[in-house]
């Protein structure tokens, strides 16, 4: 078998035997292992935190049993491809039964994504999926959601996907169809437009009797509860997941406990009555760190976290929102004028927005309004099993 060098690390090719089986216990230090080798030669590749991924996927897999993971296997047993799976609801197509894929990687070579992809198919199938969806990762759902497909010149920022071009291909390959972009905007510094931001913020607060508060820790339920008022009041259609629960929220707070930062959440108020009327947090870019940690805690690891910890250069928005009495508002430009404000006091010099919908057209408008650029595009793709062909709701497959 010969290998091929790529912009990603390696491939095979010529691969004739293609060995599919699901992850055990015995071989799910093969499935985290699999990425750090097919990205070895790429800098830009940030590796997932691999005693955390351990935990979570021993959770998922083995305690509750929720989710199905499988291992492509070479003619002489070397991993070529992986891919993590559910079956949950999703709301684009109002259905319980969908399943959804995450963790997907594999080498440049579509007999091996056809075998990977074909056994998932199967078995959701078998449990009675009725279409497939991703990448996307129910359990953690603002986590590499989509597959990057545009804006591969930087390294990925805190949560986003990052993946060889050749993925796009794999999944058209198979059938899988465009159902949606997100995308990521870089927020530019153009100093006439920060200050008409900032005019127009100083005038919607005034006009509408709102104020933007920092996140206060000490009372981390009473904020969790606004955010999450904010969040089911602001739901629409064009909103990928659904609103997700306190519990959620919750479990979240405490996940990411770590890269929480309270003056990069802020909560929009009215003076009135000091209901919520919006949200946007954003968290400094971790993946700063992890890249330089390698994704393990070791001796190597632990000296890259403190050297590197405080250092870091960029900055994502990951959520917001506005309620539906309160868009077009100025709102959002508020808040951004204010988180601006805190990140000017910082050595930031990359901020990042998203990702958000392509079809919201509302929220990717006021980003464009403070200064966004587009940066990144990312492609979420879906099958359905019963026709094999394109939901009405759904896009095309080029």
């Amino acid at each position: 078998m010969k290998l091929l060098a790529f912009s990603s690390g390696v491939c095979y090719t010529s691969i004739v035997m293609i060995n599919v089986q699901p992850v055990t216990q015995r071989t799910l230090g093969r499935f985290i292992a699999f990425p750090d080798r097919l990205y070895r030669a790429d800098r830009r590749y940030v590796p997932y935190m691999k005693a955390d991924l351990k935990r979570t996927l021993k959770h998922l897999l083995f305690e509750k049993q929720t989710y199905h993971a499988l291992l492509a296997l070479d003619g002489r047993g070397r991993v070529c491809g992986r891919v993590l799976y559910t079956i949950d609801s999703n709301k684009r197509a109002a259905t319980d039964r969908c399943g959804f894929f995450s963790m997907y990687e594999c080498v440049d070579d579509l007999t091996v994504s056809r075998a990977l992809l074909s056994a998932m198919q199967t078995h959701l199938r078998a449990l009675g999926a009725v279409m497939m969806e991703g990448p996307y990762f129910p359990y953690d759902q603002d986590n590499r959601r989509g597959f990057l497909a545009e804006g591969f010149d930087r390294p990925p920022l805190i949560l986003t996907s990052y993946n060889p071009p050749y993925y796009i291909d794999q999944m058209h390959d198979f059938g899988l169809c465009k159902q949606t972009d997100a995308l990521a905007y870089a927020i530019e510094a153009q100093p006439e437009r920060r200050a008409w931001v900032g005019r127009l913020a100083q005038r919607a607060m005034k006009r509408s009797d709102f104020r933007i508060d920092v996140a206060d820790m000490s009372r981390v339920e009473d904020e969790l509860r606004d955010i999450h008022t904010v969040m089911e009041a602001a739901d629409t259609d064009v909103i990928y997941q659904q609103t997700p629960s306190m519990d959620t929220l919750r479990t979240v707070a405490v996940e990411w406990r770590r890269f929480l930062d309270p003056e990069l959440i802020l909560i929009a108020r009215r003076n009135s009555d000091n209901a919520p009327i919006g949200v946007v947090m954003a968290l400094p870019d971790w993946f700063e760190v992890f890249r330089a940690m390698r994704g393990r805690m070791d001796a190597r690891g632990v000296i890259a976290f403190l050297r590197t910890r405080r250092h870091i250069h960029a900055v994502r928005a990951i959520l917001q929102y506005v309620i539906p009495a309160y868009q077009s508002r100025g709102v959002n430009a508020a808040l951004y004028d204010r988180l601006w404000q805190t990140i000017e006091k910082r050595r930031i010099d990359y901020v990042e927005v998203g990702t958000i919908m392509e079809k919201n057209a509302l929220s990717n408008e006021s980003i464009r309004s403070v200064c966004g650029r587009l940066a990144r595009v990312y492609r979420i793709f879906y099958k359905n099993f019963s026709k094999e062909e394109s939901l009405t709701s759904g896009g095309d497959a080029t």
